[in-house]
């Protein structure tokens, strides 16, 4: 098998094309020939078989990032309406928990699990909405007090005071299967360790609800507390050693709901380019899978090494 062939079944198209066609001759060229024979020599291109892997591997290089550079121009427009789709969201690209180190909570290295080492912890995200359709997921580590939900920029909280406890929030414990919005009333289910919690909040239309486990419980709150300079951030208080991993669109929601966004914008980009260079991956793994060289289990320094693997060929 030629290094052409081989990368025909890694990339589904011959990386090599344009090398063949400048290499076939053309019979017009005949009659230009004399015409041209006064003119200085130009270098041919170099042919396939007499280019060293290096310089092989440099125009498999190139096409791959004409091609992937193809792809970006090509999702400007889906990019562009997602802009436009999140107009309505204020803050980082990147969502994470919003939070003071120096506060009894730990915390994990992405800032998305969380656990409280204080009586009444109340951790916000660092984004916030002011119109539109959004929504979060959180995995509960632990059972017990936890109220789950918005609150708005105007919130201040302590140790006795968490998400549901003032004017502008809203929250939901399913320990004590109860909403909160200053006054406290039965709503919901028992939540257990693993499940998951997604928690809409509909500005347009001023609702708030719940779903566990991808079941919704009900509308939970309607009427929001509306006004100038109004806002809504994710937002969390915990018991005493509660905890949760929260997700804003970090990756794929477990339970997405119809019709609300992320908080966290899907890469589009990334995620079209890392989709066809892992189906690229997988061509290359089976075709070392099916090479006599690769089950000799030729190695170097613990890995297989592709070079001679090419060489092979």
């Amino acid at each position: 098998m030629s290094i052409a062939k081989l990368f025909v079944k890694v990339f589904g198209e011959n990386v090599f094309e344009t090398i063949y066609t400048g290499e076939k001759h053309h019979p017009e060229d005949d009659d230009d020939e004399a015409a041209c024979s006064a003119a200085p020599d130009t270098p041919k291109p170099m042919k396939l078989e007499d280019m060293k892997l290096p310089d092989q591997m440099v125009i498999v290089r190139n096409w791959l990032n004409e091609r992937l550079n193809v792809m970006e121009s090509n999702s400007s427009h889906a990019t562009k309406t997602q802009r436009i789709d999140m107009a309505s969201r204020l803050g980082p690209e990147h969502t994470i928990c919003d939070i003071d180190f120096t506060s009894t909570v730990r915390i994990s290295a992405d800032r998305l699990s969380l656990r409280s080492q204080g009586s009444f912890n109340t951790i916000k995200a660092n984004v916030c909405v002011y119109g539109g359709r959004w929504m979060y997921e959180v995995l509960l580590h632990s059972k017990g007090v936890m109220q789950i939900g918005w609150c708005s920029n105007k919130c201040t909280f302590n140790e006795n005071s968490g998400v549901g406890d003032t004017k502008w929030s809203y929250g939901y414990d399913g320990s004590k299967q109860q909403i909160w919005h200053i006054a406290t009333s039965k709503y919901g289910d028992k939540w257990q360790i693993g499940d998951i919690i997604g928690i809409t909040i509909d500005i347009d239309d001023e609702k708030i609800e719940y779903l566990r486990n991808g079941k919704s419980m009900g509308i939970a709150f309607t009427k929001l507390e509306r006004g100038p300079g109004i806002s809504f951030f994710p937002a969390v208080s915990l018991g005493y050693n509660q905890g949760l991993q929260v997700n804003f669109g970090n990756t794929p929601f477990k339970y997405p709901a119809e019709g609300f966004m992320p908080l966290q914008a899907k890469p589009i980009v990334r995620l079209q380019k890392a989709d066809i260079l892992l189906g690229y991956l997988v061509n290359l793994s089976n075709v070392l899978a099916h090479n006599p060289a690769c089950k000799k289990k030729e190695h170097t320094d613990g890995k297989i090494s592709f070079m001679l693997y090419l060489q092979h060929y």
